[in-house]
C-alpha cells in the first residue's frame, strides 16, 4: 500500500488532507510523509508507524531519535551517514550477538549490506519521516564546517565560476551538431539554435574544420585504454570526503558506478545546459564526453531531475526529441533503463548523475547513485568553501 493509502486505512488522515499535502508536495519537491508533517495533518510519529507498515521494519519515534546514544555515531563516517540517511540509535543485543539499531530513510538491501560492511556488525534497520530523521542527522553530521561565528555566506552566483570545477570552454566556442551516428559537423548556417539540436558537439569539431579538414565527417576514435576497476562504493565516499578538486569527485563517482551500471555521466549544470563531464559506456569517450551538452528547457529525464531536485529512475519515457539524441549515445548498451540523480549544492542542482543499463536490481543500482550524488554535493560545497576561504587570505 502506498503511504497515504496506510494513513487514511489507519485514520490518521483524511482524503482532503492527502489531496492538499500531494498539492503541496508536487511543488515543494519533499516526500509525501515530510509534507504532511509540515502541514500539520499528520504527526512525524505517525508517519514512521506508515513507514514501518509500509516496509515491514520497525518504526523509530521521536522519541527514539532524540534518546539514541551520540557516541554510535563515530561507527559510520559523516559522507556516508548523510548519503544513505543512516542514524545510528542502539545497540542490541540478540542470538546473533551485538547489533547496530540505524534508522533510515528508504530500507533499500543495497544500503543494509554497505552498512554491514562498514561497521562490521549485524544491523537492525529502522525508519523514521524524513523530517525527523534530517533534523537528528543535521545536529549528528554537520554538514558544512562553521566559521569562526559558527555560520558560512555562501553566493551561489559566484560559486559557479569557481575554480574547483573544471572549466568546459564558453558557449561562444560550441559547434552545434546533430548526434547521428556520423557525427556530421554542420555548416554554421545549420545552426538555428540550441533548442532543435538537443545534444550538442563543442568546439573540438569547430577547431578542425577551421584546420581545413577535406570531410564534413569528424572522426573521434581514440586508443583504448582498460578502464579502471570499479571503486567499492565506501571507498568511493571516503575518496570523496578528501577530494580537492569537483573533477576528482566526478572521476570517483564514476569509477564507482562501473560496478553498477553498463554506462553512466556526469554533467556539470551551466544555466540552462548540462555539460559532459566525466562518464563511460555505449560511445562516450573522452572526446564525446567532452561534447555532450544537453538544453535543460527541453523535456527530457535530466530536465525533470533538475527542476523537481528530485530523482529519476525507471525506463526513459519516448517522445522527446532531445533525451532521443542523448540516449543515442548509449544505444549499444541495449538499454532504456535508467537513472537521474541531482547533485545538490545548497538549494541548487549543481550538476547531474546519470546511469543506464543497471548490472543487477533496479532499486539497488539506482540507490548508489543516489548515495553518490548525496555525497557529490556535499564535497562541492566543501571545496567551494575551502576555495574561498583560500581566496580571502592574504598573500
Amino acid at each position: 500500500m502506498r503511504l497515504g493509502e496506510i494513513l487514511i486505512e489507519s485514520g490518521r488522515l483524511s482524503p482532503g488532507d492527502l489531496a492538499r499535502g500531494l498539492d503541496r508536495q508536487r511543488r515543494s519537491g519533499l516526500r509525501l510523509g515530510s509534507t504532511l508533517a509540515e502541514l500539520g495533518a499528520v504527526t512525524s510519529d505517525e508517519v514512521a508507524r506508515a513507514l514501518a507498515r509500509q516496509h515491514g521494519v520497525p518504526a523509530a519515534l521521536d522519541r527514539h531519535l532524540s534518546g539514541r546514544d551520540p557516541a554510535l555515531a563515530a561507527r559510520l563516517p559523516a559522507e556516508l551517514a548523510r548519503a544513505a540517511w543512516a542514524l545510528p540509535v542502539a545497540l542490541s543485543r540478540g542470538g546473533d550477538g551485538v547489533s547496530l539499531v540505524v534508522c533510515l530513510r528508504d530500507p533499500a538491501p543495497a544500503t543494509l549490506a554497505l552498512l554491514r560492511r562498514v561497521t562490521g556488525m549485524p544491523i537492525i534497520c529502522a525508519v523514521a519521516c524524513e523530517r525527523a530523521l534530517r533534523r537528528e542527522l543535521d545536529a549528528t553530521y554537520p554538514a558544512i564546517p562553521a566559521g569562526e561565528d559558527g555560520s558560512v555566506d555562501i553566493d551561489m552566483a559566484i560559486e559557479e565560476d569557481s575554480q574547483p570545477f573544471p572549466a568546459l570552454g564558453a558557449l561562444g566556442e560550441l559547434s552545434l551538431v546533430g548526434l547521428d551516428d556520423q557525427y556530421v559537423a554542420r555548416d554554421h548556417s545549420q545552426n538555428t539554435a540550441m533548442a532543435t539540436t538537443g545534444v550538442s558537439a563543442v568546439s573540438a569539431l569547430a577547431e578542425a574544420r577551421r584546420a581545413g579538414a577535406s570531410s564534413p565527417r569528424i572522426e573521434l576514435a581514440e586508443v583504448a585504454t582498460p578502464p579502471p576497476a570499479p571503486l567499492r562504493l565506501e571507498e568511493a565516499v571516503a575518496r570523496m570526503a578528501a577530494a580537492t578538486t569537483g573533477d576528482q569527485v566526478a572521476t570517483l563517482a564514476v569509477d564507482c558506478l562501473r560496478g553498477h551500471w553498463r554506462g553512466a555521466l556526469v554533467l556539470a549544470v551551466k544555466g540552462k545546459l548540462a555539460l559532459g563531464q566525466h562518464g563511460f559506456g555505449g560511445g562516450l569517450t573522452p572526446s564525446t564526453v567532452e561534447a555532450v551538452v544537453v538544453p535543460l528547457d527541453q523535456p527530457s529525464i535530466l530536465r525533470t531531475a533538475h527542476d523537481d531536485r528530485r530523482p529519476f529512475a525507471g525506463e526513459a519515457p519516448i517522445g522527446s526529441t532531445v533525451q532521443d539524441r542523448f540516449l543515442r549515445l548509449f544505444a549499444e548498451l541495449g538499454s532504456r533503463t535508467v537513472t537521474v540523480s541531482p547533485i545538490m549544492v545548497r538549494d541548487r542542482a549543481a550538476s547531474l548523475l546519470f546511469a543506464i543499463g543497471p548490472l543487477g536490481p533496479l532499486p539497488e543500482a539506482s540507490s548508489t547513485v543516489a548515495m553518490l550524488a548525496h555525497t557529490m554535493g556535499e564535497a562541492f560545497l566543501r571545496i567551494i568553501l575551502a576555495g574561498k576561504r583560500a581566496g580571502q587570505r592574504p598573500t
